[in-house]
């Protein structure tokens, strides 16, 4: 899979206050299949396969360019995650983050895009197994 993965942003919150029971988080993963101009990476498979022995929660939606900022804040509400990944480039990025604003929920990147200005800054690894670790791990940056 050609891909760098994610590290966790957290404006709010602290890790401790977005654990569940047991270690078990809610992930909701916002894909653009065509970010970057990725159509053929099978994002959803990707993360199903690294979180299939997971006790996890997760959703994952792709985004399609109609209402993406309703359908967003809708699943956001009925899903109520602890964690929001954004799966794609900057623009997907900023998409997803003005969901946030003004909640705890973490925000996290799955740089998927052509440049991933905002990723390289960040410094996020390269091989999606050390950024979902990052993810589940819970290394969140203010």
């Amino acid at each position: 899979m050609h891909t760098e993965f994610l590290r966790t942003l957290n404006y709010y919150g602290a890790y401790n206050a977005i654990m569940l029971k047991d270690g078990m988080l809610k992930l909701l993963f916002v894909v653009n299949p065509i970010s970057g101009g990725n159509e053929n990476v099978n994002w959803k498979e990707g993360i199903q396969t690294f979180y299939k022995d997971s006790q996890h929660n997760l959703k994952i939606i792709l985004l399609n360019g109609i209402d993406d900022e309703i359908s967003l804040k809708e699943t956001i509400t009925s899903f109520e995650p602890d964690k929001v990944i954004a799966v794609g480039g900057d623009g997907t990025i900023k998409l997803v983050a003005e969901q946030l604003i003004h909640s705890k929920i973490v925000l996290g990147i799955l740089p998927a895009g052509s440049a991933n200005g905002l990723a390289t800054e960040l410094g996020i690894p390269a091989k999606p197994e050390e950024a979902l670790r990052i993810i589940e791990q819970g290394v969140i940056r203010n």
